[in-house]
């Protein structure tokens, strides 16, 4: 592995570290306010940041888990999409589709 490749890696790391850390800053200034718009912007950002720590740490699993997430937004799913096997599935927390003809032919 070359030394860059390396150094990347270790700064990407570091970033999420950072990011974990500024969700869990912005949760506990949810939890310090009593102002109820002031505490749902302080959890909307926390959450921001744990999506880009995720974004980060594994890129494939975060992929996929939004992937799903839009078809299920855009009704996808509920129109005959046969919805995720495998991998994607568990990343997202669905149950298997093993009934999809993509399931027989592994």
């Amino acid at each position: 592995m070359p030394m860059d490749a390396g150094n990347a890696m270790l700064g990407n790391m570091e970033k999420a570290k950072r990011y974990l850390w500024l969700a869990s800053e912005n949760e506990r200034r949810a939890s310090e306010t009593s102002h109820p718009p002031l505490k749902a912007l302080f959890l909307k950002l926390a959450s921001e940041y744990r999506n880009m720590a995720q974004q980060i740490d594994d890129p494939g699993r975060w992929r996929a888990k939004h992937v799903a997430l839009e078809a299920q937004a855009s009704g996808a799913l509920l129109q005959g999409y046969p919805g995720p096997s495998g991998e994607d599935a568990d990343a997202v927390g669905q149950p298997r589709d093993v009934g999809s003809p993509c399931a027989s032919a592994r």
